[in-house]
């Protein structure tokens, strides 16, 4: 029987214990946190007078490198704005000097048409056709060597050869090309 009471006087011991540690007896402060009949959240101490001040002055050193580094993205963003526009100008008036070009390579004979275009790199063909009006096209290709034309029609073609420097005007002509 004293077994069976000290078991009984140790649970309810334990059970009081749990309780209170938890907050749950009334009156008597949690052992984890504040009183059970409190609802206010657990805070931290406020910040010393110093602290808050260091943390004020990083605040606007924060402040301050972020305008700087807007101001300098705002500079960057003008300044390729500015290098599109140039490109482009640039682009437009290539566009248009080839195009001149080809305009002015067609009115010649189709002998000195040939000899001229076949000479070229495929770079320079693909601009020159890419530039010349239809009817120039069809010049501009009637000029080139058969093997010439099949490689530019290969690099044309969707999944066609790797580059333009292949595509039109390789120096690489056969004797049968030449005849």
């Amino acid at each position: 029987m004293k077994a069976a009471l000290l078991t009984l006087v140790l649970s309810v011991l334990g059970t009081a214990g749990a309780l209170a540690y938890l907050g749950k007896v009334p009156g008597v402060p949690a052992l984890g946190g504040p009183a059970a009949d409190s609802t206010a959240p657990l805070t931290a101490p406020p910040p010393s007078a110093d602290e808050v001040a260091e943390l004020r002055g990083q605040l606007a050193q924060m402040r301050t490198e972020l305008a700087a580094a807007e101001a300098r993205a705002d500079s960057l963003r003008v300044l390729v704005e500015g290098r599109h526009e140039d490109e482009q100008t640039l682009e437009a008036e290539a566009q248009a000097e080839a195009a001149d070009l080809a305009s002015t390579l067609t009115k010649l004979d189709e002998e000195a048409l040939s000899g001229v275009v076949q000479r070229l790199d495929g770079t320079s063909f693909v601009r020159l056709y890419d530039a010349a009006s239809a009817r120039n096209r069809l010049r501009l290709l009637d000029a080139l060597t058969p093997t010439q034309a099949a490689a530019f029609v290969r690099h044309r073609l969707p999944g066609g050869s790797s580059g333009p420097a292949h595509a039109a005007a390789s120096r690489d002509t056969t004797a049968a090309d030449a005849t």
